[in-house]
């Protein structure tokens, strides 16, 4: 299996498809970073150019305290409790399941 490329290797691919210089490729991530950041804030989920959909997910708290049985050796334990948090998932769109 290949190495997927890194950030560096990315900007550096755009410069040469784009003619663009580093710094511009940096200012159009940034601002491509701020309006996800704002559209996640405001909506919870964001579409990327009909690729992928990113969808954040409110997980509520779980209170723990149950006594459950660990499956691989039958010992009981007392399950701890779990905060709520944010999920998020990416879910391919049709265009990135088409070239796949």
């Amino acid at each position: 299996m290949t190495k997927t490329l890194t950030q560096t290797q990315i900007k550096a691919q755009i410069v040469s498809d784009t003619g663009l210089t580093k710094a511009q490729v940096d200012g159009v991530l940034d601002s491509l970073l701020n309006i996800v950041t704002h559209e996640f804030k405001k909506h919870g989920e964001f579409k990327l150019l009909g690729l992928v959909k990113f969808v954040a997910e409110k997980k509520p708290a779980v209170k723990g305290g149950k006594t459950a049985i660990n499956p691989f050796t039958k010992a009981e334990y007392v399950t701890k409790d779990k905060p709520a948090c944010i999920k998020v998932k990416a879910r391919p769109l049709a265009a990135l399941k088409a070239m796949v």
